[in-house]
């Protein structure tokens, strides 16, 4: 296998969101810029949150490029996988939470494709992305 890289300095601090109907999903690379508290957390800042008509749930925090993506070059695709966060009222599972940063030459920043619960405190968060393409131009939240 190869070296690969990407760089997402262009997005820090850039949110998308998404909808499934029920929850919002709000994501912001590289940062943590979103103040998440319902009545189980206090203020929590995450990079990643879900919203339902009542809280807000942390699903990834930002840790300064400790966490490093796999990458997968026949899908062309980057994954990283979050871990942290009571799933429910407090003393529950931990949440874990996949995002896949999928190359889309067509889309210059990027865009929440599909976020869902996929099992219970478990989630997935698909984006598309010409940053996520491997002969991107260098542009940092480095992935190395």
């Amino acid at each position: 296998t190869g070296h690969y890289g990407s760089d997402l300095s262009d997005l820090i601090g850039v949110a998308q969101s998404y909808s499934d109907g029920f929850y919002n999903y709000t994501y912001f690379v590289c940062s943590n810029s979103f103040d998440c508290q319902n009545q189980y957390i206090p203020n929590v800042f995450a990079s990643l949150i879900q919203i339902d008509p009542y809280d807000c749930w942390w699903l990834a925090q930002w840790d300064n490029g400790f966490i490093q993506p796999s990458y997968n070059p026949t899908t062309e695709t980057w994954t990283f996988n979050y871990f942290g966060g009571d799933c429910g009222a407090g003393g529950g599972p931990i949440r874990q939470t996949t995002v896949n940063w999928h190359c889309n030459p067509d889309i210059v920043g990027y865009t929440i494709t599909d976020a869902r619960e996929t099992n219970l405190c478990e989630y997935e968060v698909n984006i598309d992305s010409y940053y996520a393409c491997v002969d991107a131009p260098p542009l940092y939240c480095q992935w190395y």
